[in-house]
């Protein structure tokens, strides 16, 4: 049986929360990028987690998890309805819906300390530290750190529109966007987080960018294309 997952990610820099469906994580992307459910490639680590989700909680089969490629593999099983939220403890949530009794597939979640939760109450929003706690570790270093020192970041942090027609891709743009702000040739605009995922979704959410300055991360810039316009946000100082 197909199943449908739900996901929203809370995109706190970019002022709303990002809503998409993953259909499968065996659809293969479409060749203008602009399929209607996210393509997942990749070779996340064997195991990953396992989420049984119950009327009181959630139960882990382990307490700490590699990060592969692609993100944290996850299986999550439960009962048609569930909701399903990762919660990080810098804030960062993850929330679906199961579509049936049983879903799989890569989240990107980021190194660092998480929990999961499950409840039939369609308005759930547990905080931190209330669910199944578990570690996200990256042994390989398949993670790209984005966040900026809080001695760079402190007050800076800023959003702006960009028309698309301007540039066609998420560098260029970042680069364009930045350059009245003190961005150099020479810096490097790159993408962070898992960059070889090659997770997509419809409604696009946000690819992360961070900017490095010999060696130094000075920002990081959450860009996404949406109605003919890069809407991005910066946290950092780039000048």
């Amino acid at each position: 049986m197909e199943l449908t997952l739900i996901v929203a990610l809370a995109a706190a820099m970019l002022g709303g929360v990002v809503l998409f469906v993953l259909q499968s994580t065996r659809v293969t992307q479409d060749a203008t990028g602009d399929a209607l459910v996210p393509s997942v490639q990749g070779s996340p680590t064997a195991g990953g987690q396992q989420v049984s989700c119950t009327e009181g909680g959630a139960d882990l089969a382990t307490t700490s998890v590699d990060a592969g490629s692609a993100g944290v593999p996850i299986t999550v099983t439960g009962s048609a309805g569930q909701v399903v939220v990762f919660t990080s403890s810098d804030g960062v949530v993850y929330r679906f819906v199961l579509g049936g009794d049983a879903v799989e597939g890569p989240l990107p979640l980021h190194p660092g300390s998480w929990d999961v939760a499950c409840s039939i109450n369609p308005g759930f929003a547990p905080a931190f530290g209330s669910g199944a706690a578990f570690i996200v570790a990256d042994p390989d270093g398949v993670y790209v750190p984005a966040t900026p020192g809080s001695d760079v970041a402190a007050g800076c942090a800023w959003r702006g529109i960009l028309e698309s027609s301007y540039e066609r891709d998420p560098e260029a743009a970042i680069r364009v966007a930045l350059a009245d702000d003190g961005l150099l040739d020479s810096d490097q605009v790159e993408p962070a987080g898992y960059p070889t995922s090659g997770f997509q979704s419809y409604p696009p959410a946000s690819d992360v960018y961070r900017v490095v300055r010999k060696g130094e991360i000075l920002a990081r810039v959450d860009v996404v294309r949406a109605e003919g316009q890069w809407r991005y946000s910066v946290l950092g100082c780039v000048d």
